[in-house]
């Protein structure tokens, strides 16, 4: 019985520690909408260069769908989000400016 009572405190502390460090972790709404806001921007200004246009083709960085990206917000860290931005960000620069060999700048493994 005491052993039960024991296992079910600690499930309870840990489910407790992983809810708070989530809540703690996620985007607030306020940064998210601006977030969700500046990623659209970003794959319209995308779709302006061919050379941006043809490197894309991944959902979950470029979309219209201002829903996905502002779940995804909310769900992460302002890091995270801040650095899935800069990403987009340094991509663009490339894409637009870039006059070499397209493979250097390539962009795999984003998670947003």
């Amino acid at each position: 019985m005491a052993n039960s009572l024991r296992s079910a405190a600690l499930c309870l502390v840990l489910l407790t520690g992983t809810g708070a460090a989530t809540a703690a972790q996620a985007g607030d709404p306020d940064f998210c909408r601006d977030y969700a806001r500046s990623a659209i921007a970003q794959y319209r200004e995308a779709q302006t260069h061919e050379r941006c246009r043809e490197r894309i083709s991944d959902y979950a960085v470029w979309s219209t769908d201002w829903q996905h990206h502002y779940g995804w917000c909310l769900g992460v860290s302002r890091d995270q989000a801040r650095a899935g931005r800069h990403e987009r960000e340094d991509f663009l620069d490339r894409c637009e400016h870039h006059d070499g060999d397209h493979h250097d700048w390539d962009h795999h493994g984003w998670d947003h």
